[in-house]
């Protein structure tokens, strides 16, 4: 299976799926997941990217990549895990820390050229600081962000979190939260790759994904997934055109 439209089709005979029955659990045509099948360069929107991988129960990155080790990093590609198999996805936001500013009155958080996807998953990027962002402690306290050195700022990419946290928003995150306190949105990896979504309690120890935005169906997992909690979203800055 060197493509995704063999990894698809050969996913779904596995499943002993017609294509009409794939389709039809997905919400497109038959026509689609024929295109899917057979022209391997499709490029599938984050919304039926999610929704075909829920309906083969496969992750989204075997979907578009086959394995997450096949993933060539570039230069500004972060790996997932580093060769003895340990979790290191997030490592990039601990080589900074939140100061304070020379005004005492403000807070120094650094914003990094990170991307966690609101969609269907995103690749880190450069580890680089790209900025840092004074902001006036009685603005954090405002919104129950108490300063402290844990702080970041990191990019969002995708809609799926549309109303909470919208493409090409500055999200602020707590990095000393790496487990699941309560309900709430959290920055996780899951197989592979690094997602900004809100996560709520099911029974079974199950933990439910939810996307704000209705358009995109929640979904469970369980510890046999590759999961794992990096962040806890406190705020955002949105910058919109005039």
């Amino acid at each position: 299976m060197n493509d995704q439209a063999s990894r698809i089709k050969q996913r779904r005979r596995e499943l002993q799926l017609t294509q009409k029955e794939l389709a039809s659990r997905i919400g497109v045509t038959r026509e689609a997941i024929s295109i899917w099948e057979n022209n391997p360069s499709v490029q599938l929107g984050s919304q039926n990217l999610e929704k075909l991988a829920k309906a083969l129960s496969v992750a989204t990155g075997w979907i578009l990549y086959g394995k997450r080790e096949k993933v060539t990093p570039g230069n500004n590609v972060i790996p997932m895990h580093n060769k003895a198999g340990e979790f290191n996805v997030m490592e990039p936001l601990r080589n900074y820390s939140a100061s304070k500013a020379q005004n005492a009155s403000d807070y120094r958080i650094p914003i990094l050229a990170v991307t966690a996807s609101a969609g269907h998953g995103a690749i880190v990027l450069s580890e680089a600081t790209t900025s840092f962002m004074e902001v006036p402690r009685e603005i954090l306290r405002a919104i129950g962000v108490e300063p402290t050195k844990h702080l970041r700022i990191i990019n969002v990419r995708g809609d799926s979190m549309l109303g909470t946290l919208n493409d090409g928003d500055l999200a602020i995150v707590d990095l000393a939260v790496t487990e699941m306190q309560d309900d709430g949105v959290y920055i996780f990896q899951l197989d592979g790759y690094v997602h900004i979504k809100r996560l709520q309690h099911v029974p079974s120890k199950r933990i439910r994904v939810i996307s704000d935005n209705p358009l995109y169906e929640s979904y469970d997992i369980d510890e046999t997934h590759d999961f794992q909690i990096c962040a806890r979203f406190l705020g955002r800055w949105a910058f919109g055109k005039m």
